[in-house]
């Protein structure tokens, strides 16, 4: 019985190794390029602008900053959601209803905020004393399962104000 399994076993075994494989062709094509180049080619730039409308909600004046979305959320990522000296990251209650996408706009999801530096060269000092760094007009926006929900400006020059979200456009 030990025999005509092995038999069998071999015998399929053997017709799998000898069935030719069908060429792949441009396999090479889609995995050209580092992690970090593929990671790159999937990100999406927000373009951040003041505010040309009296209730300073728009996005369509001069130019403040292109964020890098993923770069906004290795941010957030590196920020989590605990208490900092800074004060950052912290919760956002969204009492200006910016529009956020699902799963961000459901009951249930806490939505948190962080600045972004202009320029994302470095990540804001969260360990630093309240007050000690300047966070900037931007922010990035996300819940407490690290969904992405938007990159936001503040509208004044003192960076206060009712934020409104930037565009990829």
């Amino acid at each position: 019985m030990v025999n005509v399994k092995s038999l069998l076993f071999f015998a399929f075994a053997a017709s799998a190794i000898a069935a030719p494989l069908e060429p792949i062709e441009n396999l090479n094509a889609t995995l050209v390029g580092t992690p970090a180049q593929l990671h790159a080619a999937n990100d999406v730039i927000y373009y951040c602008r003041k505010s040309t409308d009296a209730a300073q909600t728009n996005n369509n004046g001069a130019l403040i900053a292109q964020i890098s979305k993923n770069k906004a959320m290795a941010s957030a990522k590196w920020a989590g959601y605990g208490k900092t000296a800074s004060g950052y990251p912290k919760r956002f209650y969204n009492n200006e209803r910016l529009n956020f996408a699902k799963p961000c706009n459901m009951k249930g999801h806490d939505i948190y905020e962080f600045p972004i530096i202009i320029g994302q060269k470095t990540n804001f000092p969260k360990d630093s004393k309240k007050g000690a760094a300047n966070p900037g007009p931007v922010r990035v926006y996300y819940d407490q399962h690290f969904n992405f929900c938007g990159i936001g400006v503040k509208p004044n020059d003192d960076n206060s104000g009712h934020p409104h979200l930037c565009t990829t456009s």
